[in-house]
């Protein structure tokens, strides 16, 4: 189920297969959820199965978390929090699967707290 055409993400601890949305910030975070919203009866692009990375340059990836997510209804966020200790200046969703082909965004919203580097 899912991802038609994918990237392959190195990491740390393994790689992931999907796609991705990379976030650049100008101070490093310490993640502490991720908020994910499906477009108005696109619920099934949702995804399933997410790994989120972090990197201090872009190119060399650690491993945060990996999150899987339900069911997803009409203008509801499903949330997920973090328990990772490191910060980041780059962080990476790789959405590995979705329940059908493609990715429906409606919105994401990523919480945490910045540091001075």
């Amino acid at each position: 189920n899912g991802i038609n055409n994918y990237f392959t993400t190195v990491y740390n601890t393994g790689s992931a297969n999907g796609e991705f949305i990379q976030l650049k910030f100008p101070v490093k975070v310490l993640l502490k959820s991720f908020d994910f919203t499906c477009r108005l009866n696109q619920q099934a692009g949702g995804p399933k199965d997410v790994t989120i990375v972090g990197s201090d340059n872009g190119t060399t990836w650690f491993w945060i978390q990996d999150l899987a997510y339900g069911a997803y209804t009409n203008s509801t966020p499903l949330t997920k929090s973090f328990t990772a200790a490191d910060k980041y200046l780059y962080i990476r969703a790789i959405i590995k699967t979705t329940r059908m082909a493609g990715v429906s965004v409606g919105e994401l919203k990523f919480t945490f707290d910045a540091y001075d580097t």
